[in-house]
């Protein structure tokens, strides 16, 4: 059966693709490693499906619409797939 190759079509990314970054070199900081990894050892599973480890730290009210970026009571622990 014959290959055909691949198309090198570039395709452009829409403005509404990507989520605007917004603090991210606050995700850099020592002090939010401290507060994820204290988060993920008192809440070890996953917030939503509590079947599986929670490796991500979410922000139930995301900090680009107006959520506290250091609020306790805005973050949660999830894993990957729940996220």
């Amino acid at each position: 059966m014959p290959s055909y190759p691949k198309s090198k079509v570039i395709r452009e990314k829409k403005p509404f693709e990507v989520a605007p970054r917004v603090r991210s070199d606050e995700y850099n900081t020592r002090a939010w490693r401290k507060l994820r990894a204290s988060i993920l050892m008192d809440e070890p599973l996953c917030r939503s499906c509590k079947l599986e480890a929670a490796s991500v730290m979410d922000h139930i009210k995301p900090v680009r619409t107006g959520g506290e970026f250091w609020d306790l009571e805005n973050l949660q622990p999830l894993c990957k797939r729940c996220h």
